[in-house]
């Protein structure tokens, strides 16, 4: 597997298994903050999914993921947040997950906006459905869990670095669990 490295991935990606039970994917419930580990919930994204699945909304992000990014962007919308080409690479990684009712990873370098050296980032969008919601039906996917691993800096060589920009990832690796 592509992310046996990423303990945070691979501990929520479990827990998505045990928490889907006789369904294909697990509801928003089964997910109350509070009855995940300590350790996982830094590296935790919660998103809506709105406009027909065009969109997507931040619910809740833990403090790493809103410590690399310089700000909290909960409530926002993606495409409010980031450049128009990581709105495409993340929104593509979403939309997988949503058509396939299946998790998605992706290993990608990532030139952060601050300007600082490109950084090997890795993350998995696990579908969810949310019956409490009345605007979607009781089996489709409504929410993003998402967990991001922002890794060390890229070592890769060269010839990748040039075609990155501020704000920009170039995918190394995407697959379905």
């Amino acid at each position: 597997m592509p992310f046996r490295e990423h303990t945070a991935i691979n501990a929520l990606l479990h827990l998505w298994g045990e928490r889907c039970g006789d369904r294909d994917i697990p509801d928003r419930a089964d997910f109350d903050p509070t009855s995940i580990a300590p350790s996982l919930l830094p590296h935790f994204v919660l998103a809506d999914i709105v406009d027909g699945g065009v969109r997507l909304r931040f619910r809740l992000l833990g403090t790493a993921i809103v410590n690399r990014f310089g700000f909290d962007p909960t409530g926002k919308y993606l495409d409010e947040t980031f450049s128009d080409r990581m709105v495409r690479y993340m929104m593509s990684l979403a939309q997988e997950a949503i058509a396939m009712r299946r998790p998605a990873f992706s290993k990608a370098v990532m030139a952060p906006s601050d300007g600082s050296d490109p950084i090997v980032t890795a993350r998995i969008y696990m579908p969810l459905t949310h019956a409490a919601r009345k605007d979607v039906g009781p089996r489709d996917v409504a929410m993003i869990l998402a967990v991001h691993d922002f890794g060390p800096p890229w070592r890769g060589g060269a010839p990748l670095i040039p075609v990155l920009a501020d704000g920009d990832a170039r995918e190394l690796v995407r697959t379905i669990v």
